[in-house]
This record gives structure tokens, sequence and C-alpha cells, in this order.
């Protein structure tokens, strides 16, 4: 065999390996987001939720799906005004594995976790907003703020900055950024393709908020309501309107 045939023999088996190790690896991915589903689908029945969740947390050996786990279970506390427990699991959180394929931290794997980074900075942080519980938000913030290097060129950590400035009424209120991104001005920031409907849908529930609080209702009616009419349908959507006092202004 000359050196051409065996180089190319190699080439082969080494794509061949990649391959294999990717399915069994995509494989394994699958699941573990199946327990996480089966979790998240209990989260209406408190006592089921806290049970599979502790379970799955103290079963799973991938840090990546326990910290999934751990920022479901957060969310499911906030959910169930749990937040002293809310706040210890805060305490365990370690979003590098989330951020990171590997511990050399060379490959980046935000977008395969983005939908657990949404749960925190926005479906936990605007019930807590629903809640009063602003000094919590705070916290959810500056814990996050601590992997700013990392996230800096996520398109969710500048929309959750400017929801933060919505929470606290300071600067414009986030108010720029939302126009932003609602008009698809994402200045080459990183997301993952499926969930940027949810950040549209976001930023258009926030711009509504806002030109309520402005009293520019013409806008609301004429700009916003038909689509947050839409969203509304969704249990994600009619926790996210309700939690920004919306609701009745959709009847």
């Amino acid at each position: 065999m000359d050196w051409f045939t065996r180089l190319f023999m190699y080439i082969v088996i080494g794509a061949i390996l990649t391959i294999t190790y990717n399915l069994i690896r995509g494989s394994i991915r699958v699941s573990k987001n199946r327990k996480i589903i089966a979790c998240m689908d209990s989260l209406n029945n408190e006592e089921d939720f806290f049970k599979k969740i502790d379970e799955y947390i103290a079963s799973e050996k991938s840090q990546e799906f326990k910290m999934k786990g751990l920022i479901l279970k957060i969310y499911g506390c906030i959910q169930n005004n749990r937040l002293e427990e809310a706040g210890k699991c805060l305490n365990d959180l370690d979003f590098i594995p989330l951020i990171y394929r590997d511990r050399f931290q060379m490959k980046i794997n935000i977008s395969a976790n983005e939908d657990s980074f949404f749960y925190y900075c926005f479906l936990s942080c605007i019930h807590l907003y629903g809640l009063g519980q602003i000094e919590m938000i705070s916290l959810f913030k500056s814990i996050l703020d601590d992997y700013q290097v990392h996230l800096k060129y996520q398109l969710f950590y500048e929309l959750f900055d400017a929801t933060v400035d919505y929470y606290k009424k300071q600067f414009d209120h986030g108010q720029e950024v939302f126009e932003k991104i609602y008009i698809g001005k994402f200045n080459r920031k990183r997301y993952a393709k499926p969930m940027r409907p949810l950040y549209l849908d976001l930023c258009e529930c926030f711009l509504a908020r806002i030109a309520l609080d402005e009293n520019r209702i013409e806008d609301f009616e004429t700009k916003y309501k038909a689509n947050l009419l839409k969203f509304n349908q969704s249990s994600m959507g009619e926790m996210v309107i309700k939690d920004l006092g919306i609701s009745s202004l959709l009847k």
C-alpha cells in the first residue's frame, strides 16, 4: 500500500470516527433534553415538579445538564413564590458549562443552551418584576455579569441589560435596545435562530409597556396591541404580559 492510499484511508477512518462520535453525542443530548422536558411538563404541579427536578439534578453527571436543571428549578421556585429556595440555588450556579463545550473553554456552546439563558434572564426575572422583587433581579444580573467577558457578543445579554434598565427605571428604560432589536438591527450579536421570534415578542411587550408608561395610548393601540393579543394566546405570552401589567388592556 503506497503512502497516498494509506493517508487517504486514515482520513476516511478519522471522518467515520468523528461522525460516529457526533451521532452518539447527539443521541445522548436528545435523551437528556427529554428528561428536562419531562420536568418542564410538570411545572403546573408544584409537588411533582420539585420531586422530578431534584431527582434529575441529583442524578445528572453532566455539569452542563445539571446547570440546565438548576436554572429550571430556579424558575420553578420563582413561579411558586419559593424565593428563599431560589436564592440558595443561585449560589450553586456555574454558567461556564453552558457556555463552553469543553473544559479548556475553546468551543463555544451557547446556542445549544440559549433556552436556559432565556429562562434565567427573561422568564424568571419578568416574573420577579411582577412580584416586585427588584433587588432579586439585581442579584440575577450581578451573577450573570461575572461572565460578561464570555457573553458580551450575545444578543440575549444585551437584551437582558435593557430589561433590567426598564425594571429599575434607569437611563432610557431600555427603549433604544428594544427598538433596535425589534426592527432587526442586531449589530452582529449572536443568537440561536429559533430564539429570534421570542426576542422580538419580548421587545414588543416592553415597548408596549413603555408606551403605556408614557401615556402614548394611541401608539399602544395601533402599533402593539394586535400582536400582543396573539402572543397572549400562548402560556408564556400570557405570563409575560400579565407580569408587565398589560393584561387588563387587552380585554
